[in-house]
Order: C-alpha cells, then structure tokens, then sequence
C-alpha cells in the first residue's frame, strides 16, 4: 500500500509531513543516534518476535523480540525482553526513557508527535528515528504506517530468518486507542499491509 494513499485515507497533508521532516534535521545535527546497519547484526537470519497489547495466547519462540510502543506492559508482563521498541512516541515516555539504557528505540516523527519529538529525543539512548515519507539525513524508512506493521517491515527488511506475531488483534480497538474511529482505520491499514507483507515471506 503506497503512502499516498494512506495519506488521502487519513486526511494526512504530505506537505507538513515534509516541513518537520526539515524540521527534524536541525534537531538531529547534535543528537547521537544509532546507524540503522545495527539493525541487520540483531536481526538476520534469527527468529524475530513481534509483540503487540493484547493478549498472548502462546509460548514466545527465542528469539529476537520486537515490540510495538502500547505493547510494552504486555511484554513486561510477560517477561518478554524487548530488544527494540518501536513507538511514534504516544506511549509510556517514562518507561521508553528508562529501557533506551538496553532496548534499541526506533522513534518514527511524523507530522503529529513533532513537539513531543523536539522535547524527547535528545534524552533517549540508542536511538534510531524513521520517517514515513522520504528519508533524509539521519532520517530512515523502512516501509510501514502503525508501530505494529513497522515492525514486520523492519524484520522482513533484515532479513529475519522466521516473523512470529503474538498479541495483535485487529478487531481490538480498544485495546490500542481511545480514538475509536481513527484508529480503526489505521488498524485496517496495519492489517492489510501485514497480512501483504506476511503472505510474501
């Protein structure tokens, strides 16, 4: 699914999307933030575990474990250790501050979270940020839309050897947000590209 036709779905403008990622850049000259090449030594050719917030209803394979932002109570309460979180930075900030120390954080800007951006990123540790339009600068895009469906674009790019999805329901609405009607569009989107991107791998 193109980003454009997101982008029309949900009302985004491209346009302001493509001001704070210029934004972003002035921010990013003076914060030091992972190369994404990291990425590829944690994930290829290992059993990768994406973790979404509902609930887990099998044992977790060994593995490498991703996990979505609104899922990290979930892993925690499961014992699950996240190696990378994924998170556009509408979740615990506290919580995503304190595990940066051994969790590689991949932060996504976009064009709504630019304030909480400016404010939080230069205080968090081993960091990556993503963009959802064209990168640039220390700006990458590995393809996806919601944290859940980033998370398989990021495995599925490195080459993870096996992708495992534990705790996403699609139909769980509540699970995931307060904003019913909105997220249940993007929870449509995320379920169609994931279901693209697993049918291909």
């Amino acid at each position: 699914m193109l980003i454009y036709e997101i982008f029309k779905r949900l009302k985004i403008s491209y346009e302001r999307e493509l001001y704070v990622n210029i934004e972003a850049q002035k921010i990013l000259k003076s914060v030091n933030t992972l190369n994404y090449k990291i990425l590829e030594k944690y994930i290829k050719n290992r059993v990768v575990n994406i973790i979404g917030p509902c609930e887990i209803r099998r044992s977790i394979k060994r593995g490498i474990n991703i996990v979505a932002d609104k899922a990290l109570d979930n892993a925690l309460k499961n014992n699950i250790n996240p190696d990378i979180i994924v998170t556009d930075l509408d979740g615990d900030l506290n919580k995503i501050l304190r595990l940066s120390n051994k969790s590689i954080i991949i932060a996504h800007l976009h064009s709504d979270n630019f304030e909480v951006f400016k404010r939080i990123l230069p205080k968090i540790k081993n960091v990556i940020v993503t963009t959802q339009i064209s990168p640039r600068g220390k700006l990458y895009n590995f393809g996806g839309f919601t944290d859940g469906d980033r998370a398989v674009h990021i495995a599925k790019k490195f080459n993870a050897k096996e992708i495992n999805l534990y705790g996403f329901e699609f139909n769980s609405v509540e699970t995931y947000s307060k904003s019913k009607k909105f997220k249940e569009k993007k929870l449509k989107i995320a379920k169609d590209i994931i279901n693209s991107l697993m049918n291909k791998s």
